[in-house]
């Protein structure tokens, strides 16, 4: 059964000899994935590459609206 996974970015560039080489990235300027697509170790290059993923709302205004939102005060308002 073949899985499609979000957001894989391929590149192919050219090695010294002339031959081409594809390389796949978790997301444009991600982590490089390790094995070949389809594999078991592919797969768990790409969870990992997941899991270390940052929240990009961490530190910004919309953090803090979030939390805001998500707080006891916030409920209690009519």
């Amino acid at each position: 059964m073949r899985v499609r996974l979000k957001g894989i970015y391929r590149v192919t560039s050219r090695l010294a000899d002339g031959s081409p080489r594809t390389y796949y990235y978790a997301w444009r300027n991600g982590p490089r994935l390790e094995g070949e697509p389809g594999t078991p170790a592919f797969l768990k290059s790409y969870e990992l590459a997941l899991s270390r993923r940052s929240d990009k709302t961490a530190g910004t205004l919309a953090s803090v609206f979030a939390a805001f939102q998500n707080s006891e005060a916030f409920r209690s308002l009519a």
